[in-house]
């Protein structure tokens, strides 16, 4: 998801509360990444960049199918799956 030599890019600027700025902080720092390096990497995961392209059709038309927009169909989707975790066996984790 990096930035190609070839790739037109603008910058973005914008105010967000401070807790998440906070969070985003202490997990870029986990990552060992920049902040804004992060902060663009959830910007394109939002709108599904670098996901094949029948795999971003996919979920565009689930999206469509539900009624939701994006935030929602995505907490949607975190929903699910933390409904289907309920439901597994608690297994360990590797670390």
């Amino acid at each position: 998801m990096g930035q190609r030599p070839s790739e037109e890019i603008e910058l973005v600027a914008t105010r967000v509360p401070t807790a998440v700025s906070r969070q985003l902080e202490a997990m870029a720092g986990a990552e060992k990444r920049a902040i804004s390096s992060l902060a663009r990497a959830i910007i394109e995961n939002f709108f599904y960049a670098g996901l094949p392209p029948q795999m971003r059709t996919a979920l565009e038309e689930d999206e469509k199918r539900l009624g939701m927009n994006r935030r929602d169909y995505i907490n949607h989707l975190l929903f699910e799956r933390m409904r289907a975790l309920e439901k597994q066996p608690l297994a360990k984790t590797k670390k």
